[in-house]
């Protein structure tokens, strides 16, 4: 499977009021996203882990990832794998990435965690852990609040061609 960053985007101009304004709500986010990545903003902060969890890398960007069902976003590792970690006390573009795939393809899940929608701030904290065991559960994964490989292969994620936002099993 190939990675990549993303490199164009598409905009429908004939789309207007609401959808207008969600489509550069979310266009920010993303771009904030990216930026803050680019900048190297996003350094992970390390954290008590499981020893099983330090053994793989701990996320740290976000990439396309060419899916079965199409282009998708990612987290990733500094040597631009998918495979990787990401635990409470992380800070990186990865984690935000994280924050905005939740808020796009699990609202319902988030909803009833009570943390709906997540701030996509890049900061591994409590609401982003609730979340993501909100999510663990949905998708039938262990429950303990680590994003890693087996959350990822169950997990949906935002598709980068896509409009409006659509999600995207890994697997």
């Amino acid at each position: 499977m190939e990675c990549s960053y993303w490199e164009g985007s598409s905009f429908d101009s004939s789309v207007g009021g609401n959808d207008m304004l969600s489509m550069t709500r979310r266009a920010l986010v993303g771009l904030t996203i990216v930026v803050a990545g680019l900048l190297g903003l996003g350094t992970a902060v390390s954290s008590a882990a499981p020893v099983g969890v330090l053994a793989t890398p701990t996320c740290d960007r976000s990439v396309t990832y060419s899916s079965p069902y199409g282009l998708i976003w990612v987290p990733a590792a500094p040597n631009w794998s998918v495979t990787c970690n990401m635990v409470r006390g992380n800070v990186s573009q990865a984690v935000g990435q994280l924050q905005h795939t939740m808020n796009e393809c699990y609202p319902t899940q988030l909803q009833q965690a009570g943390v709906y929608p997540l701030v996509v701030d890049q900061n591994f904290g409590g609401n982003t852990q609730r979340g993501l065991k909100a999510v663990q559960s949905a998708i039938g994964t262990t429950v303990d609040g680590i994003y890693g490989p087996n959350t990822r292969n169950a997990m949906r994620f935002i598709d980068v061609e896509a409009w409006p936002i659509a999600c995207r099993p890994f697997r």
